[in-house]
């Protein structure tokens, strides 16, 4: 044997490419054979991934057969070998590292094993274009490793079709043509699961009546379909209703029609991170996943920029790539996509300036540039240089709670340059910090972005990257978000336009149409009257309406049940305004728990207080949706998840677990429980317990419900 031999197995594949179905259970077996050369004294072998992010596990423990995340090293009788190195770490690439004190000799053996028959592994959930992973072998004590290539590589692949998706405008013109666009998905979310039969589709009205005879047959090709050419005559909201054998029936994301159409919306991701830095995927693998699968109408890349030693002529991602090589790689593929009318790219990155050169907290903020080059890209160390670039080149800078989120107060805004914030992401829901920006007197709109790392930009469902700390196994989040951009056309021009101008609006990832005017004034913007406000607002879900919210300033001004109806419109006056100025927004609840927030619009009231002045509860406040719904409780999830807390070692941590209900959301069936945190000074949480998957999967997050969570 003149060369090393490796490969992979796993669920009963096994070769140096393998194709695994997402959500398999097995144990994953990588094999090393030395060859000619051997590896000398005090050498090495490293399983390596090339793709980080929880690929596998989120950690790993080698004590203990009987829990999760179990791994052991098996090699031949003859070799001398010690496990010395695991993934202990969330975000380590090295899954273990073997120490070979007597070397290795031609033809001799190692196996690494991760799972065991107590405690598999599952295939993770998502979709992969592939998952490349190496040995790198140190062939003496020097400590460098050498890398074998070509590597290892593992393509997740859908499993079968669980459910259909169907996506439309969400505004057209009276007469326009417009198209439908479908997919077949596996149980775990995953795009492009195979259509043994044909789909049928069909247009319905708002009270699911069928509206003419344009009834069509269709065929999916690699999970996925269209159709083109589709016409509505008549003004009013309605969805496409697609059927297939063995499926349930699907319901498109609802279509307004219009006689004239001033604005349209433009939906779109546009914080997405790829294998440049610590995501998944090359550029043009999530453009395509983008535009053809998500089909998103923008997107933007958003990957991480950290200065070197504190200086702005060394830059680099947390990926270690120069931005001197990666940034006009970025700029080119961003431009490359742009199709004027279709598909909108806007450029960007993601920085968190450094916190020894502002003297100011750690924080990340999104910024978007209206270049098409790279050079014309301001990059910047500190915040005030961060700052004063952006608005010199006429960037827009958009904090989120990721890594680090900025302190409100700790940092001077432009109102030119920072007229958004990032309400949802895949991370979580974050009402509470957009509040923050609010009361602190900044005039922000609401943007959802996925800060994506698996190369599903507009479409990832099962990130693990819940944020509940001190858990030895990371939970998994909320399905990315999106965000709602009122645009004329779907040009770069018009979307940034509407960013600068706040007219957006975001979404925990479900397309629900929202309309939300004071006075006649649409999102985003200012109004001044004597009289009392009156709201105009016209939700249509992809789900039943549970709650429409009317926020003002930091209470609930008013509620409104949605009593099971897709299609809401209210209309509904202030009667006691506040004199001075005051914020209105909405937080929109489907039965499904998806989420929407319309951009607040901001009210000055001059007509003096009125009598009779209402005390209101916090935004947050109670009571809490959902209600408790004892006859869905199922004492069995209640003893599984237990057992899974003492799995993962915080047995004692919950205290006063209480399961709610057992629900549905678009990922799937969950128990949900309400409980505090005792590590946390008894802070209320909420849990999401999935209980058709075999694997664990949870949902932690502050606060009884989502519209309620606080921040720390």
């Amino acid at each position: 044997m003149d060369v090393p031999s490796y490969d992979v197995e796993f669920a009963g594949s096994r070769g140096r490419e393998i194709r695994v179905v997402a959500g398999s259970e097995g144990i994953w077996r990588w094999r090393f054979c030395c060859g000619a050369q051997p590896i000398g004294a005090d050498g090495s072998l490293q399983l390596f991934c090339e793709v980080p992010k929880f690929w596998l596990a989120t950690c790993a423990q080698s004590e203990t057969p009987d829990a999760p995340g179990f791994v052991r090293v098996l090699g031949s009788s003859d070799l001398t070998f010690d496990l010395t190195g695991i993934q202990r770490d969330w975000k380590a690439l090295a899954w273990a590292t073997i120490a070979l004190p007597h070397g290795m000799q031609c033809g001799q053996r190692v196996t690494v094993e991760f799972g065991s028959a107590q405690f598999p592994c599952h295939c993770i959930a998502h979709k992969y274009e592939s998952a490349p992973l190496t040995w790198r072998v140190g062939y003496d004590a020097s400590g460098v490793r050498l890398r074998l290539w070509p590597p290892m590589v593992i393509h997740v692949i859908p499993g079968p079709a669980a459910r259909l998706n169907v996506v439309v405008p969400s505004v057209v013109a009276a007469g326009e043509a417009f198209s439908v666009r479908g997919r077949g998905e596996d149980v775990n979310s995953n795009i492009g699961a195979s259509l043994e039969h044909p789909v049928r589709l069909e247009v319905v009205a708002a009270n699911g009546h069928p509206v003419d005879d344009d009834v069509r047959q269709v065929r999916a090709s690699e999970g996925t379909f269209s159709s083109d050419q589709w016409r509505i005559n008549a003004p009013g909201v309605y969805r496409i209703r697609a059927d297939s054998p063995d499926l349930p029936t699907a319901y498109s994301n609802p279509l307004s029609v219009s006689p004239d159409v001033g604005v349209r919306l433009a939906w779109g991701d546009a914080h997405c991170h790829t294998a440049w830095s610590d995501g998944v995927g090359t550029l043009s693998q999530n453009i395509r996943f983008a535009r053809d699968e998500a089909c998103l109408d923008v997107f933007g890349f958003a990957e991480h920029l950290v200065a070197n030693e504190g200086t702005s002529t060394s830059i680099v991602d947390k990926g270690g790539a120069d931005w001197a090589i990666l940034g006009p790689h970025v700029a080119e593929a961003v431009q490359e996509a742009y199709i004027p009318g279709r598909f909108v790219t806007v450029v960007g990155y993601e920085h968190t300036p450094d916190p020894a050169l502002t003297g100011k907290p750690r924080g990340d903020f999104c910024v978007f540039s209206p270049a098409s080059r790279w050079e014309e890209v301001p990059l910047a160390v500190g915040w005030d240089n961060l700052r004063g670039l952006a608005k010199e080149y006429g960037c827009l800078l958009i904090p989120h709670v990721g890594g680090g989120w900025p302190e409100w107060r700790e940092f001077e805004f432009d109102p030119e340059v920072t007229p958004l914030v990032e309400i949802a992401s895949m991370h979580g829901h974050f009402e509470c910090y957009a509040q923050g920006g609010l009361q602190a007197g900044l005039k922000l709109a609401f943007v959802g972005m996925s800060d994506g790392h698996f190369g599903m930009p507009g479409y990832d469902n099962w990130a693990q990257h819940g944020r509940t700390p001190g858990l030895s196994h990371r939970n998994y989040s909320v399905q990315s978000a999106i965000t709602a951009f009122l645009v004329p056309e779907f040009t770069r021009e018009a979307v940034l336009a509407a960013m600068r101008g706040r007219r957006t609006y975001a979404t925990s990832g479900q397309r629900i149409l929202v309309s939300f005017e004071v006075n006649g004034i649409g999102m985003g913007q200012t109004v001044a009257t004597s009289d009392p406000p009156r709201l105009r607002i016209a939700v249509h879900g992809t789900a039943p309406i549970a709650l429409v919210d009317v926020i003002r300033d930091d209470r609930r001004l008013q509620r409104f049940a949605g009593d099971g109806q897709a299609d809401l419109a209210i209309d509904w006056e202030d009667t006691h305004p506040l004199p001075g100025e005051s914020y209105y927004y909405l937080r929109v609840t489907q039965e499904d728990f998806s989420l929407a927030w319309a951009s607040p619009i901001w009210v000055t009231y001059a007509g003096g207080r009125r009598a009779g002045a209402i005390d209101l509860p916090p935004w947050n406040a109670g009571p809490h949706w959902p209600a408790d719904c004892p006859e869905s409780v199922d004492p069995a999830h209640t003893l599984r998840l237990e057992g899974v807390f003492a799995k993962r070692g915080v047995r004692e941590r919950f205290a006063r677990l209480h399961q709610v209900g057992v629900f549905s959301e678009p990922r799937g069936r969950f128990a949900m429980f309400r409980a505090v945190d005792r590590a946390r000074k008894k802070q209320p949480v909420h849990i999401h317990f999935y209980v058709d998957f075999a694997d664990d999967r949870l949902y932690i997050a502050d606060g009884e419900s989502d519209y309620g969570m606080a921040l720390h």
